[in-house]
């Protein structure tokens, strides 16, 4: 228990080391050449790194805009942490026209579910997302059980016998 508090504090301390450097900001950094004066202006990024710190990690961030609007940006939330942010504009690539599209059919698939795949399903998920739980009773089928033992021979400890 020691250890683990001991542990959380050095990580808190870490980040908060980390945090307090400068950082810089670099715009429109190119990622796609020779594809047209669209793709010059879309197909840019921005990186924003501490310039204290080496070796840092660094997040890959798609901005939560759509497909026709939106933009790029550095989220304050994850500015001054002691990680790298890249920020990636990236939509609407190749620009394209949206032509007569009404009209167009197109196959509708019906899939009928059961009651057996529900329960199926509902299964799997409970098993996926099960927790451990102490009780008081004794092991079913199924539990999971936690032994601590010592293993003894002729009135002696053995080595690995715990």
């Amino acid at each position: 228990m020691k250890k683990n508090l001991l542990a959380i504090l050095l990580l808190a301390f870490a980040q908060v080391a980390f945090a307090q450097g400068s950082y810089k900001l670099e715009q429109g950094i190119p990622y796609h050449s020779n594809a047209g004066e669209y793709a010059a202006e879309r197909c840019v990024l921005d990186f924003y790194y501490p310039t204290d710190i080496k070796d840092f990690p660094t997040l890959v961030w798609f901005h939560g805009g759509g497909l026709t609007g939106g933009h790029k940006d550095i989220p304050a939330a994850l500015k001054e942490s002691g990680i790298g942010i890249i920020a990636v504009n990236y939509r609407l690539l190749p620009k394209v026209e949206v032509k007569d599209y009404k009209g167009i059919e197109v196959e509708r698939k019906v899939h009928t579910v059961t009651d057996a795949d529900v329960d199926s399903e509902l299964s799997i998920l409970q098993k996926r997302n099960a927790r451990m739980v102490t009780v008081d009773r004794e092991a079913e089928n199924g539990d999971t059980v936690i032994l601590d033992y010592e293993g003894w021979c002729n009135g002696e400890k053995f080595e690995g016998g715990t």
